[in-house]
């Protein structure tokens, strides 16, 4: 196996003993004031709204305000049980990680605003579930600041497979670019228990659908997100070598995606051995 690839780090990967606390236990709670809203505090919400939840640093980007200014509207909000917050925390409950969400009363006040809102609620998701999320979310900014080719998205999008007769619930998301008609689906694997129960049975589905698939412009690419590069060694070795030929599918990392770089695996018939081929979007 190649040992060019390396060990890095991402805060939105899963590490043993993390556990998640919301700011405020129950929204509820919360004073239902509201002051008057500006035209840019609902154009926030409906950025949450949309991404489902964000850190701060992804609202700094999407909005390109200043750190200080957008950290006295959020904690307006929040005051006002407009929107709530939620920490990670490892196992020394040092805080790792810190997320915004919507409130019901958020969506209250975005559908007055003739604002569609999605019916997602944060309190009902694991960590993996809502890390998944966030790297998602990482993923479509990095694109949206190195490629402004984007047309269409969408961060809650199923595929059918037609010889298993269910659905495919995709983890992460669906872009589509401009030139070339390119599109790609994009899986976001967390390390969890029975992992690779889980993906070996997502990833026959997979198979299914691009084996069957019928449409006269070329299926999407399949993008698999891991944790970092040993993941991907691990899934590989484990799972994919042995079961799947990687015709339909790439790997990446929460790092290499944000430079647009896929990783695929190539025998090298010489060495009688595999390497890892860099390419990228």
């Amino acid at each position: 196996m190649d040992n060019n690839l390396k060990d890095n780090k991402s805060v939105f990967i899963m590490s043993e003993g993390e556990h998640k606390k919301f700011i405020i236990d129950n929204d509820s709670k919360l004073k239902s004031k509201i002051e008057e809203l500006t035209n840019f505090n609902i154009k926030l919400l409906n950025i949450v709204n949309k991404f489902f939840c964000v850190t701060l640093n992804q609202l700094l980007r999407i909005t390109k305000n200043n750190i200080v200014t957008l950290e006295t509207i959020l904690e307006r909000l929040e005051s006002n049980n407009i929107i709530n917050s939620c920490i990670v925390l490892d196992k020394n409950d040092n805080i790792i990680l810190k997320f915004y969400f919507l409130t019901e009363k958020a969506k209250e006040i975005l559908l007055n605003n003739n604002i569609s809102i999605n019916e997602f609620t944060v309190r009902n998701k694991n960590l993996i579930e809502l890390k998944k999320i966030l790297e998602w979310n990482e993923l479509f900014i990095s694109f949206i600041e190195k490629n402004k080719r984007v047309i269409k998205y969408n961060n809650n999008m199923i595929i059918f497979s037609e010889f298993y007769k269910d659905s495919i619930k995709i983890s992460g998301g669906y872009i589509k670019f401009y030139d070339k008609n390119q599109h790609y689906v994009f899986e976001i694997i967390r390390n969890e228990k029975d992992l690779e129960i889980k993906l070996r049975k997502k990833m026959s589905r997979y198979k299914d659908f691009y084996d069957n698939y019928k449409l006269l412009n070329l299926p999407p690419k399949l993008i698999l997100v891991c944790e970092n590069d040993r993941q991907i060694l691990n899934i590989f070795k484990n799972l994919i070598f042995k079961e799947f030929e990687q015709y339909f599918f790439s790997f990446t990392t929460d790092l290499r995606i944000n430079k647009l770089e896929l990783i695929n695996f190539k025998l090298d018939r010489n060495k009688s051995k595999w390497i890892s081929i860099k390419s990228y979007i």
